[in-house]
């Protein structure tokens, strides 16, 4: 990701103001989708993926929070999952995030500047996250070429990380201390 590109957001409430307040409130640090359907948040967020953070209202008509969430889970696993909710679904939401399905909830009326921070945090966490991916293929990426090129060498060859650990063994030395694969 550039500097210059902004990270996605979708806000998902059935009430209008809510999502004019919350467009509002992040639309200077993020681009905002919003959304008074959970239905039509999914078909949103697989049109505009990739998405950071989405915040959803726990009741909806259409499907609860936990439900959409659920289903963001499934289809999108590293978008950050917040819910907003006003009322006392205090167990479910404590499911939603034993579950793993939400990073944080967030009760109403809320607090702008603790709710921009918040999702400052969700952000960053879906940075970091993705960049933790990025970094694990290139190392996979590393140790198999490592390996390609040692298994070239005529000599036998073995890769030891810092920590002493046999990271590699090329065929000819496989084959000098009898090693199978």
């Amino acid at each position: 990701m550039t500097g210059l590109e902004r990270s996605r957001i979708l806000v998902v409430d059935d009430e209008e103001a809510i999502l004019e307040t919350m467009t509002y409130t992040f639309q200077d640090d993020y681009e905002v989708f919003t959304s008074t359907s959970a239905r039509r948040a999914l078909e949103i967020l697989d049109e505009h993926r990739p998405f950071a953070v989405v915040l959803t209202d726990q009741r909806m008509p259409d499907m609860s929070g936990v439900e959409f969430m659920a289903e963001v889970r499934r289809r999108h696993p590293h978008t950050v999952r917040m819910i907003l909710t006003g009322f006392s679904d205090v167990e479910a939401i404590i499911q939603a995030i034993n579950d793993g399905h939400v990073y944080a909830y967030v009760t109403k009326p809320w607090e702008p500047e603790q709710l921009k921070q918040l999702m400052k945090q969700a952000v960053a966490h879906h940075r970091l996250r993705a960049e933790n991916e990025k970094l694990l293929a290139d190392l996979q990426s590393a140790n198999y070429m490592l390996r390609a090129v040692m298994d070239q060498l005529d000599t036998g060859a073995i890769a030891v990380d810092a920590d002493g650990i046999v990271q590699a063994v090329n065929r000819p030395a496989r084959k000098f201390f009898e090693i199978e694969g």
